[in-house]
């Protein structure tokens, strides 16, 4: 399988499709990704079988995990499979609070040597703007402290 498909169905997965429906249907969404073990391999593989392509990973390549951040605001990783090329993700943060009123999608991005190939964190606004807070390292609970810092500065509250 080449590079095109699961760059672009990797990319419209966790940058398109993944934040839009977080955004749009956020308690329904996040009801799904919390009981449903396979929800978003079967995404995936609805998007691989809609290109007549085989879907090329396994449902434990995905995984979800939920704490709280607070009294008031849960947290959301998402694991994806091992992303092969720019800017697929190896995690995405979903932040928000008990009444889905204030939200964040956060992204952990794979790089590509002109940036050294040091990750970045990006964030997708609910009008689909991609926002870039810059480098960082694989070191979960780091990326999971900038991202929560960064939801929080927001005027998110905690």
């Amino acid at each position: 399988m080449g590079m095109d498909i699961k760059y672009k169905l990797g990319y419209f997965l966790e940058h398109g499709l993944l934040p839009k429906m977080f955004f749009n249907d956020k308690g329904k969404f996040v009801n799904a990704l919390l009981s449903d073990k396979g929800f978003l391999y079967r995404i995936a593989g609805r998007l691989y079988s809609e290109e007549n392509a085989l879907n090329p990973y396994h449902q434990e390549d995905f995984s979800v995990m939920s704490e709280a951040v607070s009294d008031e605001v849960m947290m959301i990783d998402i694991r994806f499979p091992e992303p092969e090329y720019e800017p697929l993700c190896y995690h995405a943060y979903l932040f928000y609070d008990k009444a889905f009123e204030n939200t964040g999608y956060f992204c952990i991005e794979k790089a590509g040597s002109v940036s050294g190939d040091s990750p970045f964190i990006c964030s997708w606004t609910p009008e689909g703007k991609h926002v870039n807070y810059g480098t960082c390292t694989l070191d979960e609970n780091e990326n999971i402290n900038r991202c929560k810092a960064v939801y929080l500065a927001s005027g998110k509250k905690a």
